[in-house]
This record gives C-alpha cells, sequence and structure tokens, in this order.
C-alpha cells in the first residue's frame, strides 16, 4: 500500500495544502523569508512530517508541543487529512482529524464509507489495524525523524541487539529463557532451604547422640537440684520485675498528678486570652465599621465634590456668556447719535432701540452679580467640602493605624491561644500515654505473679518426682527422638536429590533455548544483510555490507556482539567512507528494515519513506548521488534536506514561509 495524497487546512504554518505523492524520491527544501536569518529552517519543512505522523499516528515527534500547538495562529481549528491506498484490498483509507482549542475529532473512511468507533483511541487502534504495522515500525522505519533515528551502522551494541530482537521475533523466548531463570533461582532457593533444614537435623541427631550417651541417674538427681534451683531463681526474677512495676505505677502517677495541676492553670489561662480575643474582635468590628462609615462618608464627599466642580463650571461659563453679551451691548452703545435738533438717539444698528439696549444692560449686570453671588457660594461650599473631607481623610488614617494595632494583638493573641492548646493537647497525651503505661505495668505485675504461680508448682511436683522414674522416661524419649530426626534425615535427603535433578535438567533447558534463540536471530541477520546488499545493488553501489552475529565462544558461552563492516575490495569502517556514500548504505538498510517488516504484514506492508535530514553532512554531491540511486524505486519517498542544489537530477518541493504563511512551489 502507498499514501496518495495529504491535504491541509491552517496546520501550523500552513493555510492551505493539497500535495499528490509522487513516485521516487522527493528532496523538501527550504526558504524562510518571514525571518531571512533562519534561512531554510522555520519555513514549514518538518510541519509535512508533522502532519503525516498526527494524521497517521495521532503525534508528533515535536517536543512539547500541544495539540492546540498545531493550529495556526488566530484559527479556530485545523483539518488533516490522508489518503492511503492499498492494492490487497483494492481500497482507499481516508483519515481526517479535526484540531480544535477544545479537543480533537477523528473521521475514517474506506471508500468512501464512513467507519464507525465509539472514540478516538479506538479509531487510532483501526488506522494501525488497517495500514498492519505497528505504531512503533511507523514512527522508527517510514516516517524517520532525525532526532530519533538510530542509525544501524553507528548505534552501540545493545541497541543492535534490541534491533535485532525486534526483527527475529524472540520475544517468546526471552519470556521463556526468563520463566526458566526464575524457575532455577526458585530451585536453589529451595535447595538453600532443605540444606539448611538438612543441617539442622543432623544437629539434632548430634545432640540426641550425645544427651543419650550422657544420660545417667547420678545426671538426674544433680539435674532435679538445678532444676528447683532454677525455679526459685525464676520466682525472685518475676518478684522483682513486680517491684519494678509498682515503682514505675507510683511515679507515673504522680506525674500524672503534677500533669494535671499544670493543666488547671493552662486553662485558666487559656480561658482568660479567649476572653481578651473575644472582646478585641468585637472591639475590633467597632473600628472596621467606623471605617467603613468614614468610608462611605468620603465618598459622599468625592461624589458632592464632583457636583459642586461641575456646578462651579456651569456657572463660571454662564459667567462668561454673560461678559460676552454685556460686551456686545457696550459695543452697540459706544455708537449711539444724539440729534442735535430734538435730542432724539439712536444707533448705528436701526433694528437696536437705545433705551432697549441699556435695559438689557441693567438686567444683565443684575444677572451678572447674581451669578458671581452663586459662584462664590459654589466655591465656599467647595472650600467647607475640602476641609470636612480632610478631616474625614485624617480620621480614616488615624482609625486605620488603630485597626492596624489592633489586628497585631489579635495575631498575637492567637499564636498565644494555639500556643496554650498546644500545649493542652501535648500534656494529656502524656497523660494518656502515662496511663497505658500503668497499664501494661498493673498487666506485668500480674502476669509476673501468674508465673510465680506457675514456678512454685513446677517446684512442688520437681520435689516429690523419684529422679529414677524420671531417668526411665528420660532415656526413652530421648531414643525416640534419635529415630525421628533419622527418619526425617532420609526424607530431606530424598528431597534434596530431586530438587538438584530438576535445577539441572532446567540449566540443560536455557542452553538449549539460548542457542536456538541464537540460531534465529542470525537467520534474521542474514536477512538483513541480504536485503540491504539487494538494495545497494539496485542503487548501483558497488559497496556491500557484511553483518557478524551471535557466536559461541572456546568456554561454551555465547558471545552476543553485532559488527557490521563494508566491504569494497576489502573490510572497511563504515566512518571511512564519504557522506554520500554513508547516506547510500544508511538508507539501503533503512529499505532493507522496511522490506522485512512488509513480508511479515498482513496486506503486504507499506510502500513509503519520509526522512527528515538522517543524512545530514552530506554535500550536493553526494545528495545527487544518493538521489540518483534511489530513482530506482518506484513508490514516494520524502526527503527534508537544507543543501539547496537544483542540479541533483530529481524532484525538488520548495517550501517557502512568506508573511508567517507556508507554501510549496
Amino acid at each position: 500500500m502507498r499514501p496518495i495524497k495529504l491535504k491541509l487546512t491552517n496546520f501550523l504554518s500552513f493555510k492551505e495544502l493539497e500535495y499528490d505523492f509522487e513516485e521516487g524520491p522527493v528532496l523538501l527544501v527550504g526558504e524562510n523569508r518571514s525571518d531571512e536569518g533562519q534561512e531554510s529552517n522555520g519555513s514549514g519543512k518538518t510541519a509535512i512530517q508533522s502532519a503525516i505522523e498526527k494524521c497517521w499516528l495521532d503525534y508528533t515527534s515535536r517536543k512539547n508541543v500541544r495539540d492546540i500547538d498545531l493550529i495556526r495562529r488566530g484559527q479556530k481549528e485545523s483539518v488533516i487529512e490522508s489518503w492511503i491506498y492499498c492494492p490487497v484490498r483494492d481500497q482507499v483509507l481516508h483519515i481526517k482529524r479535526v484540531l480544535t482549542r477544545k479537543g480533537n475529532k477523528l473521521e475514517l473512511y474506506i471508500n468512501d464509507e464512513p467507519i464507525q468507533f465509539a472514540t478516538v483511541n479506538d479509531g487510532n487502534n483501526r488506522i494501525i489495524e488497517w495500514i498492519g504495522i505497528t505504531k512503533e515500525d511507523l514512527s522508527n522505519y517510514y516516517i524517520v525523524n532525525k532526532e530519533r533515528f538510530a542509525s544501524f551502522f553507528s548505534s552501540s551494541n545493545s541497541q543492535k541487539l534490541q534491533l535485532m530482537a525486534r526483527f527475529s521475533n524472540v520475544g517468546f523466548l526471552d519470556d521463556i529463557d526468563n520463566d526458566i531463570k526464575v524457575g532455577i533461582s526458585t530451585k536453589e532457593h529451595e535447595r538453600s532451604s532443605i540444606l539448611e533444614k538438612k543441617s539442622f537435623i543432623q544437629g539434632k541427631i548430634s545432640v540426641f547422640e550425645e544427651r543419650i550417651n550422657e544420660c545417667s541417674l547420678e545426671k538426674f538427681e544433680k539435674a532435679k537440684e538445678e532444676a528447683i534451683s532454677k525455679y526459685r531463681d525464676e520466682i525472685d526474677n518475676y518478684e522483682n520485675s513486680i517491684e519494678s512495676s509498682k515503682n514505675t505505677i507510683n511515679h507515673l502517677s504522680t506525674e500524672n498528678e503534677n500533669i494535671k495541676r499544670e493543666l488547671v492553670s493552662v486553662n485558666k489561662k487559656l480561658k482568660e486570652y479567649t476572653d481578651s480575643l473575644s472582646r478585641k474582635v468585637d472591639e475590633h468590628s467597632l473600628i472596621n465599621k467606623k471605617i467603613s462609615d468614614i468610608e462611605a462618608g468620603l465618598k459622599g464627599y468625592r461624589e458632592r465634590e464632583i457636583e459642586l466642580n461641575s456646578a462651579v463650571k456651569d456657572a463660571v461659563d454662564t459667567e462668561r456668556e454673560i461678559e460676552m453679551a454685556l460686551g456686545e451691548i457696550n459695543k452697540k452703545l459706544a455708537g449711539i447719535i444724539t440729534c442735535p435738533k430734538c435730542g432724539h438717539r439712536f444707533l448705528v444698528d436701526e433694528d437696536s432701540d437705545v433705551d432697549e439696549e441699556e435695559s438689557k444692560k441693567v438686567e444683565i449686570l443684575s444677572l451678572k452679580k447674581e451669578i458671581g453671588k452663586s459662584i462664590q457660594s459654589l466655591r465656599n461650599d467647595l472650600s467647607r467640602l475640602e476641609d470636612e473631607s480632610r478631616e474625614s481623610t485624617n480620621s480614616l488614617k488615624s482609625e486605620r493605624e488603630i485597626e492596624i494595632s489592633f489586628s497585631r494583638e489579635l495575631s498575637s493573641l492567637r499564636k498565644n491561644i494555639i500556643q496554650i492548646e498546644e500545649d493542652i493537647d501535648k500534656n494529656q497525651s502524656m497523660i494518656e500515654n502515662n496511663n497505658r503505661r500503668i497499664k501494661l505495668e498493673e498487666k506485668s505485675i500480674l502476669d509476673s505473679k501468674n508465673e510465680i504461680t506457675k514456678w512454685e508448682e513446677c517446684i512442688k511436683k520437681m520435689s516429690e518426682k523419684d529422679p529414677g522414674d524420671s531417668w526411665e522416661e528420660e532415656i526413652t524419649r530421648r531414643r525416640t527422638d534419635l529415630y525421628e530426626a533419622q527418619v526425617t534425615l532420609k526424607d530431606i535427603n530424598d528431597l534434596l536429590k530431586a530438587v538438584e535433578s530438576e535445577i539441572e535438567n532446567m540449566r540443560v533447558w536455557l542452553i538449549q533455548y539460548k542457542e536456538f534463540r541464537m540460531y534465529l536471530a542470525n537467520i534474521s541477520i542474514k536477512e538483513m544483510q541480504y536485503n540491504c546488499n539487494e538494495m545497494l545493488k539496485d542503487m548501483g553501489s558497488d559497496l556491500r555490507v557484511s553483518i557478524d552475529g551471535f557466536k559461541r565462544k572456546a568456554d561454551g558461552t555465547i558471545k552476543e556482539e553485532i559488527t557490521p563492516t563494508i566491504i569494497r575490495d576489502e573490510a572497511l569502517p563504515f566512518n571511512s567512507f564519504s557522506g554520500g556514500e554513508r547516506g547510500r548504505l544508511e538508507y539501503a538498510m533503512i529499505l532493507a528494515q522496511q522490506k522485512m517488516i512488509n513480508h511479515s504484514s498482513k496486506h503486504n506492508g507499506l510502500n513509503f519513506l519520509f526522512t527528515d535530514e538522517i543524512a545530514e553532512g552530506i554535500d550536493a554531491l553526494g545528495l545527487k548521488s544518493l538521489v540518483k540511486s534511489l530513482n530506482q524505486f518506484s513508490f514516494p519517498m520524502m526527503i527534508t534536506t537544507h543543501v539547496v542544489n537544483q542540479a541533483v537530477g530529481s524532484k525538488v518541493l520548495k517550501v517557502i514561509k512568506e508573511n508567517d504563511i507556508s507554501r510549496i512551489e
């Protein structure tokens, strides 16, 4: 199967992109016109890789990037679509992901028919199932990122071993190997336990034999006296213990009385602090209310001040208008002409009458006087308001200082109360602990008295017992103990033999499984070697790869070391070749690994390769040689590179970023 189309809307720096995958290698180069200092970096080349990863695998190899960060800046959602064709099934899988700031959506279609699934995770599993290649293999061998790429030629031996374990499919053998090792470890622990029991029983047999040889009537008489003496010593010890317990009880009882007296004093102090706190809280509330009242008054003052200033402004504006009107009248009256014959006065402006204008002047002057008084009154009110406001501000400052002082007092009281409560809890805990100890000591006294009674009974029985009877009983018992121990030793030896046989059998199995694992691993190594050389041959290269794998050493152990060498007339190390030759080797190995994966896939696998600068350091000539060799393959390959050289003789897609928007030319 192969991808046939990719479509993006508002994904990262792409506003729109619709790309039909082409056969053969295509170089992705970049030009960042939005930031000339970046050259090709940040142009949007890797955005295409990220889009494929997100669409197919629901993740990107970009570090510390959330899904919402993939949405183009300033947009509400991003859409990623991909079409993949499978000729075996004659099906086209259409994947559509919609990324939003509130969550993501997934739609799947096969031949334009929608596919139903419960959750996005279920849909992701359907995609991987349809492609038939694991998520890990897709990200390691088909969408190859330089940050994630581990070159087979330059990787560590442990990395090579992990890789071969993947291709040889020896995981089930690892499980069997671990099970056998666990089984051997379990049986060895069992053997150690059996050996400990054997040693213990052998010791008991020696003791029993020695006790039988030492058993005599005289010894039993002496033993009787020693036992009675021992019992009396035990009684003395328990009597001393009783006396010690009584002393401890007295001490603890005295200590409790002292603590209780202290608690009375502490509780009294606690009540004083609590009462004081209650009063202070009430006073604090009154102060806060007073502050609130003052602040409310200041707010009223500020509102009244605004009103008065507005009124003064309006009055001043009116006064200014009156002055202007008065000026106009005075201007008119300055032009009075008196008739020398009749004495009639008239103005140059025939529409105005002198008497009317003079009357207007009188009215305006009167109005001006009233406005002046009003302005003065308003300014007086404003001045009084400012004085009252200033007085309230000073009062507020004073009350706030008092409030701060009260807050400190309250804080100090609360700390004192907490400390006293902690002291009370501590003292009560001490009393409770002492009471528990007293009960333990009282129980100890009772137990000691019971033990004294028991030992007194033993002394009584031992004093009444005949040593001769005891000797007969003891010699019979010791012989019985010896016989039972010998029977037990025989059973232990039989069990030990069986366990050691099982351990030996499992060690043989372990060697056989290791050899089988080595066999499977070498088959995979030779298959990879063959595939890689076939790819190199198809590329027209004269280089060949030889991979040395698992071998049995002279001591019988297996050497787990994978060593690749490059052959051109002679065996040479990988790093001795040019950048172009190394790049050709890397791509040949990736394609060889793809072939192994595809052969094991249900539907012939996936024919596609996207690489992000995995052949870093390759020059233009080396890139030209690499691309020319890859032209032998007729499936989509996309190679991102910083080497911009149109003379490489391959298809080139140029990703240009301009005004923070990427496009393909």
